[in-house]
């Protein structure tokens, strides 16, 4: 974002000193607050004040750090954050899962999921957007009262719950998906082959040191030889393989199959193989179109290069700190980690404009 000033240091202070020179810094300009007085570098600038003096902290703080990890007096984070751009309308909001919404204990927090409940209350569509199959996504789907489309396998399949009929699926033709298989077999006889069929799960093997997102809460709908499930299309392929070795299978595949297929990628041990015109942008379109909002009044949040596409295509597209650096390159702004409820933070800020420093 050329010609916004990088945000550096953001000061945390006792409040109960009687002067914030005190504070260990010059207070300069925050995103929307004058404190006054002196020149601020364009490169580093002392943003914004945190009261750490009440022994309760609002868990929507830019940092929810106790009060022993911060100790008296003053501490300084180190950012990398930029200046937010200019607000938009929200008439819509689309939300990555992993690394965004949930934290690392892959749980939602209390304050991410009380703003989204105001949020919904609001009538805006909140509308959930992963790489997950429907059954993975479906406990935080009805644990935030949600009932708009859920966007699935980054996009192969839309769903409204307890509709019958899909709003979109677009799947690799099984032909194909065969040929996908032998050859990452070929370059890696121990890649492990998953394939996602609609909300079914068919593999011939499962290494547990190779976990997905599904298999850490589900089992296999079926364990057999993979060409006996290759007799309709295939909704999303995952071949997995540590990083070092799963390399190889991407290059090789990418190479021989460009145009054929879109490759996706959350996870370094983990490659997710779909048709070329599934994208989180494209599947953010199909659905925005569907509850006829407009794209410069949608706000995007992710994390991974699987969420860009959903992020460019958004009026606003916010990075979580936690992403990948690909990912706050592209973004309009970034905003503070998962684990620190980000998306808590930044529903605050651009969507009720509410204080994110109290």
């Amino acid at each position: 974002m050329p010609g916004n000033p990088k945000i550096k240091v953001v000061t945390v202070c006792d409040l109960r000193l009687k002067s914030r020179e005190k504070c260990g810094e010059k207070i300069g300009e925050s995103w929307g607050t004058r404190w006054g007085g002196g020149d601020i570098s364009p490169k580093i600038q002392i943003v914004e004040i945190i009261d750490m003096s009440s022994d309760t902290h609002d868990p929507f703080d830019l940092f929810a750090h106790d009060a022993d990890d911060i100790g008296g007096g003053s501490a300084s984070a180190i950012l990398d954050f930029e200046p937010p751009p200019e607000s938009i309308d929200v008439q819509l909001l689309a939300l990555d899962l992993d690394g965004t919404m949930l934290r690392n204990s892959k749980k939602v927090s209390v304050a991410t999921v009380r703003m989204i409940r105001r949020v919904v209350r609001q009538g805006i569509p909140v509308v959930l957007a992963t790489a997950r199959p429907p059954r993975s996504t479906r406990e935080v789907y009805n644990l935030l009262g949600l009932n708009t489309p859920v966007i699935n396998y980054n996009g192969a399949l839309i769903q409204i719950p307890g509709k019958r009929r899909d709003l979109y699926h677009q799947p690799l033709d099984q032909k194909l998906a065969g040929e996908i298989i032998r050859l990452a077999r070929k370059v890696d006889k121990q890649v492990v082959v998953s394939l996602e069929i609609r909300d079914k799960w068919y593999t011939d093997h499962v290494d547990e040191s190779l976990p997905t997102e599904t298999s850490r809460k589900f089992s296999p709908d079926f364990v057999g030889p993979l060409e006996s499930f290759l007799h309709v299309p295939v909704t999303k392929m995952m071949l997995l393989a540590p990083p070092e070795r799963l390399a190889a299978v991407k290059n090789a595949v990418a190479k021989k199959f460009i145009g054929q297929i879109g490759i996706a990628i959350s996870d370094e041990h983990l490659m997710q193989v779909i048709h070329p015109d599934v994208d989180k942008g494209a599947a953010l379109k199909i659905v925005a179109d569907h509850l006829k909002v407009d794209r410069e009044n949608i706000l995007a949040i992710g994390d991974a290069p699987n969420d860009i596409g959903m992020l460019q295509y958004a009026g606003m597209g916010l990075a979580m700190a936690n992403g990948w650096d690909s990912v706050r390159d592209v973004a309009d702004a970034v905003i503070p980690t998962n684990n620190d409820d980000g998306v808590a933070y930044a529903i605050r800020k651009y969507i009720l404009h509410l204080p994110t420093d109290i």
